[in-house]
């Protein structure tokens, strides 16, 4: 070729033999005949060729190692930085940046697919400092730590949680959030939010929000508050019980947010002397008995025969405006309750008619006071849900004089009452707990 013969013109037969063969595919035997050299030079090449070879190896086994140990620390380091960048996503979920967390979790994921398994998997989470702080601190105390099933669940929370405040926010918002609130005031709310009316259902309501909520509600000065209330000077200490909320729970007690109903039926005969085409020969008659009980020790009763619709509205209030409701006083010894109710006074007016010369004088009516004694029961795994009669007396009383009147408690005549709860009476808060 042209770049053959430029070469022999430039640098001779013999050079350029040896410096072509590699390249151009010439015989061997040609170059031989032309080029003295080769035959002192091919034991040279030969030997070469094989320490090469021996050379060759070594390098590509020493690249190979080379390219390992890049190959892994590269990955080393993709995994670290898709686990720093997962980390910022978790703690931006925990501080209520939701589109923050997603944006940190989908980097992560482009970078290592499956950070999250390898984290779940690993003691990568010791790196973060607020839980390897809370760790650690932990075993230094010997105490139990979060994950100690034997803990109560409250427990459990107030480790777990280390922010001051008592909730984060959701999401970005203008107006001022309910976490920004210390932590006495929203104690304060949950007073009210109990009420005096011992609105207890309301609050384990609160507690089902948010963990802050539900450490806020298992507040032991506040059960405390609540025992107190129900029991006053019987409340006594923790002896049997190992919390407020326990003894509240346990321990025998009136129930607030509702009335203790029961209805009564008997036949009453029809009158033999007025058989026309209304005439019954017999009546079935039915009727409620209401009582209603308030935290101050206040007692309500109604008798009447009408549902409990048109009835519960005469109940409301501590003072009844209907002269068919006994009020009176309560209190409660053991499993027993005591009551004493009066009717209200009537306003009576003295009459100014005169009939056939002569004054028209009513009769005066007795006073007459109710005395009740009562006893607890937990039925069907309602606690306190029933109240069985066990005295019921009249006392009545004249100028001068006294009358009792007691009644045989039979199961048909007077059946228990059974609790239910109106959820129209805690609907208003009058004062906090």
């Amino acid at each position: 070729t042209k770049a053959w013969r430029l070469l022999r013109k430039k640098h001779g037969t013999g050079v350029v033999c040896f410096v072509i063969i590699p390249t151009e595919s010439v015989s061997l035997d040609h170059c031989s005949r032309n080029s003295p050299i080769m035959d002192n030079q091919q034991p040279t090449v030969q030997t070469s060729s094989s320490q090469t070879g021996v050379d060759d190896a070594d390098g590509a086994a020493e690249e190979d190692d080379e390219e390992s140990s890049h190959s892994s620390d590269k990955e080393l380091r993709l995994i670290e930085k898709a686990k720093q960048i997962y980390l910022k996503g978790v703690s931006a979920e925990r501080s209520g940046r939701m589109q923050d967390a997603i944006m940190h979790y989908r980097r992560a994921l482009q970078i290592v697919p499956d950070i999250e398994f390898r984290l779940a998997n690993s003691s990568m989470w010791s790196v973060d400092e607020e839980s390897s702080g809370s760790e650690t601190e932990c075993e230094d105390n010997g105490s139990p730590c979060d994950n100690d099933d034997t803990m109560p669940l409250h427990q459990r929370i107030k480790i777990k949680t280390s922010s001051a405040n008592i909730c984060s926010v959701a999401w970005e918002q203008k107006a001022t959030h309910i976490s920004d609130l210390p932590r006495e005031v929203f104690m304060f709310i949950l007073r009210w939010v109990v009420s005096s009316d011992l609105d207890i259902l309301s609050l384990e309501s609160v507690s089902k929000v948010c963990r802050g909520f539900y450490l806020c509600a298992r507040d032991p000065e506040l059960w405390h508050m609540a025992c107190a209330r129900t029991w006053g000077e019987d409340c006594g200490q923790l002896n049997q019980y190992d919390s407020w909320r326990e003894m509240y729970i346990c321990r025998p007690r009136i129930c607030y947010n509702g009335v203790y109903i029961n209805r009564t039926t008997y036949v009453r005969h029809g009158e033999s002397s007025f058989q026309d085409s209304t005439y019954r020969p017999c009546f079935l008659v039915e009727y409620f008995r209401y009582l209603r009980f308030f935290p101050d020790g206040v007692v309500l009763m109604l008798t009447t025969p009408d549902n409990p619709y048109l009835s519960l509205g005469k109940l409301r209030s501590r003072r009844p405006a209907y002269t068919s409701v006994l009020s009176g006083s309560f209190w409660l010894e053991g499993t027993r309750v005591k009551a004493v109710l009066k009717k209200p006074a009537m306003k009576t007016s003295r009459s100014t008619g005169y009939r056939r010369g002569g004054r028209h004088n009513v009769e005066p009516q007795p006073e007459q006071v109710f005395h009740l004694e009562l006893e607890l029961r937990s039925v069907r795994g309602r606690a306190n849900a029933q109240l069985v009669w066990k005295s019921y007396a009249i006392h009545s009383y004249w100028p001068g004089q006294e009358s009792v009147a007691t009644f045989d408690l039979t199961s048909t005549a007077f059946p228990p009452l059974w609790f239910s709860r109106v959820k129209s009476f805690t609907l208003v808060s009058e004062s906090p707990l």
